[in-house]
């Protein structure tokens, strides 16, 4: 629409016009200007049909085109980072026992922890648990208990693996001096082997057990409890008469 003020065209939805600010009309007609001489015979095209730039509608804004993706186009996951060197797939072997990998409990560029079992039976000395007996020992290697009667059984193991062995040194240490306490779960067992070109350095403990404080009722009966005393006692007992802190 013109401005009637000072005759500039404004857009057909301004209230104020874009020259002068003076207020326009908003039931006013639009104006057109007439064609000029060299253009006669030409139409004039409506405003609505104008191509280029148009006013903001105070209520819509434009959302830009998104182009569609097709399925090549679409986000894929990132590929998984490779670390020094990789953790070993379910079911693998390592070491001279052996231990079969059961499940990896936790890898990173340091150190690969897995649940492992051993490939032969073992018999647990109800004496003095004592479980790296082999099945058909009649005594105990530990104690030298009758071992006849008890049942054999695959044992289960936490197995840690690094290419660096300062990363378990002391666990790998204390597997070196084959100790053993019924109260102290041990590391018993540390080798090393060449796995794709890389040094693998391994330390082998016993399977925690799943009982903790924690899973027990309250309370407990008093000869339990001090039974648990008298071997916590003794466990600690031990490791200092062996400079273990």
């Amino acid at each position: 629409m013109k401005c009637s003020v000072c005759g500039t065209q404004n857009p057909p939805d301004a209230r104020f016009c874009r020259r002068c600010s003076a207020a326009l009309p908003r039931d006013a007609e639009v104006e057109f200007e007439q064609p000029d001489a060299h253009n006669e015979g030409q139409s004039t095209a409506p405003l609505s049909d104008l191509r280029g730039t148009r006013p903001f509608d105070d209520d819509v804004l434009l959302e830009p085109e998104v182009p569609a993706t097709t399925d090549m186009q679409s986000t894929q996951p990132l590929p998984r980072q490779r670390f020094f060197f990789e953790a070993l797939p379910v079911g693998a072997l390592v070491g001279s026992v052996p231990y079969e990998i059961v499940s990896l409990d936790h890898d990173d560029h340091m150190i690969n922890a897995y649940t492992a079992r051993a490939r032969r039976q073992a018999i647990t000395c109800r004496a003095c648990s004592y479980s790296r007996n082999i099945f058909g020992d009649e005594y105990c290697q530990q104690c030298g208990a009758v071992l006849v009667g008890i049942e054999p059984h695959y044992l289960r193991y936490a197995l840690k693996e690094s290419p660096a062995p300062d990363a378990i040194a002391i666990e790998r240490r204390l597997a070196d001096m084959r100790l053993h306490h019924g109260g102290v779960l041990f590391p018993i067992d540390t080798f090393s082997e060449s796995i794709a070109n890389t040094r693998r350095y391994y330390v082998v403990m016993p399977e925690p057990s799943s009982v903790t404080g924690a899973t027990l009722s309250a309370p407990q009966e008093l000869s339990d409890v001090l039974a648990w005393g008298v071997m916590l006692a003794e466990s600690l007992a031990f490791l200092h008469a062996r400079n273990i802190a």
